[in-house]
C-alpha cells in the first residue's frame, strides 16, 4: 500500500468509521479496491464500440477505454448489477456487519461511473430501465433489446414414449436463488394427486453443492419418488419430451429457460419476477394471449395447483404452448435480437463502419 492510499484511508476511517477496528477497516479498503486499481492500471486495447455486459468491474474496463481511446460507449444490463450486489453483501458472512454499507456504497459508485461514461444503456425489458434510471441513469440514455431465441433449435425434438406417463421439467442451475426446495415442495403435491407424474431438473447440480445436498435431504424427508437430477444435460434432447415446465426463482430478469420452454411449444408455470408476466401474459402492444400460469414466490401450493391444472387440462396445455411459440417468434427472434444490436453498433460507429463476414 502507498502511503498516499494509507493517508486517504486514515482520514475517511477518523472521519466515517472510528467505531469499527481500524485494521479491520484497512484491510477491508485494501480488498475493495485492489481490483479496482488493477483494472485502471491495464486499459482494454483500441475499439470503436467498447459494449460491458454489466456495470461493475466491466463497467469501469469500458469506461477507462472509451476515455482513452475516444470510442463509444454501449452498457447491457441482463440483472441489475448494483441491486444483486447488495443482495448479496446482506446476505454475506465474509463481510463484517460495520463494512457492508462500505461495500454496497462502492459498488454503487462504480455503477453510476458506468452509467455516467454510457453512451447507451440497455435492459432486457422496461422495468429494468426504469430500476437503472432510480440508480443513476440517464433517462435519454436508456432502452431495452429482449433477449431472442433461435426456434430452429427447436424444431424436431425427441418425443415422450409412454403417453400415460406425466412429465414436469425445469431447465435451471441447483443455486438457492432459484429456490429448487420450493419446486420440490410443490412436485409432491403433485405427484400425490398425480402418481405418474414425474419430475426432471435439468441443469449443473455443482455450483451449490450444499445446497444441492439439502434439496436431496429434503427429497428423503418428503418421500417424493420419480424425481430426477439429470445434471448438465443437452435441453433440446428433453425439453420435447416435458408437459410442463416450471420455475420458481427469487428473482430474475428475462429467463432464457422459460422462453426456451415457449420455443418448444410448451405451457410454463412461473413465479411471478422480473419480466415473466409479460413472456407468458404479453406486453401491451401483444395480444396473443396467455401461455403460462403465473404464482408468487415461495407460494408451492399455487405452483403445485397451477401445474395439476394444465396436467389435467391438456386443450389448456396445448393451447398455452402454441400461444408461447408464436410469441417468441413474433418479438422474441434471434433474427430481432441480433437486428436490434446491429443497427446499435452502426450507430453508434457512426456508420462508416464495414461489418466484418
Amino acid at each position: 500500500m502507498s502511503k498516499d492510499f494509507y493517508a486517504i484511508t486514515q482520514d475517511i476511517y477518523y472521519e466515517h468509521h472510528q467505531m469499527a477496528v481500524y485494521s479491520e477497516f484497512l484491510w477491508t479498503m485494501r480488498s475493495m479496491y485492489l481490483t479496482l486499481f488493477h483494472i485502471l492500471n491495464h486499459p482494454p486495447e483500441q475499439a470503436d464500440i467498447y459494449h460491458a455486459v454489466s456495470t461493475g468491474y466491466a463497467g469501469i474496463a469500458a469506461a477507462l477505454g472509451k476515455r482513452k481511446w475516444g470510442g463509444k460507449m454501449l452498457l447491457t444490463e441482463h440483472g441489475i448489477y448494483t441491486r444483486e450486489r447488495e443482495e448479496e453483501i446482506i446476505k454475506a458472512d465474509w463481510v463484517p456487519a460495520d463494512f457492508k454499507q462500505l461495500w454496497i456504497h462502492y459498488f454503487k459508485n462504480l455503477s453510476k461511473a458506468a452509467y455516467m461514461k454510457s453512451d447507451r444503456i440497455l435492459a432486457l425489458f422496461d422495468m429494468n430501465n426504469a430500476l437503472q434510471i432510480e440508480l443513476g441513469a440517464d433517462p435519454i440514455k436508456c432502452d431495452y433489446i429482449a433477449n431472442g431465441i433461435n426456434v430452429a433449435n427447436f424444431l424436431d425434438l425427441p418425443q415422450k414414449e409412454d403417453a400415460q406417463v406425466l412429465n414436469v421439467g425445469a431447465v435451471i442451475r441447483v443455486s438457492p436463488i432459484k429456490d429448487i426446495k420450493t419446486m420440490l415442495y410443490a412436485f409432491d403435491l403433485v405427484k400425490q394427486k398425480m402418481p405418474q407424474a414425474r419430475f426432471y431438473l435439468m441443469g449443473p447440480n455443482d455450483e451449490a453443492p450444499e445446497y444441492y445436498q439439502e434439496c436431496l435431504e429434503l427429497l428423503e424427508e418428503l418421500g417424493t419418488e420419480d424425481v430426477v437430477f439429470t445434471g448438465r444435460v443437452q435441453v433440446r434432447d428433453y425439453i420435447g419430451k416435458m408437459d410442463v415446465l416450471v420455475l420458481s426463482s427469487l428473482s430474475e430478469a428475462q429467463p432464457l429457460a422459460l422462453m426456451e420452454a415457449m420455443a418448444a411449444g410448451k405451457p410454463c408455470v412461473s413465479t411471478n419476477v422480473g419480466s415473466v408476466r409479460e413472456l407468458l401474459e404479453g406486453s401491451t402492444v401483444d395480444a396473443l394471449g396467455t401461455c403460462g400460469l403465473l404464482a408468487p414466490i415461495m407460494d408451492y401450493e399455487k405452483i403445485a395447483s397451477n401445474i395439476i391444472l394444465l396436467l389435467e387440462n391438456p386443450e389448456m396445455a396445448s393451447r398455452f404452448g402454441e400461444v408461447g411459440k408464436m410469441r417468441i417468434e413474433k418479438y422474441y427472434s434471434e433474427h430481432k435480437f441480433i437486428s436490434a444490436y446491429r443497427e446499435l453498433y452502426q450507430l453508434l460507429g457512426e456508420g462508416d463502419r464495414q461489418w466484418l463476414e
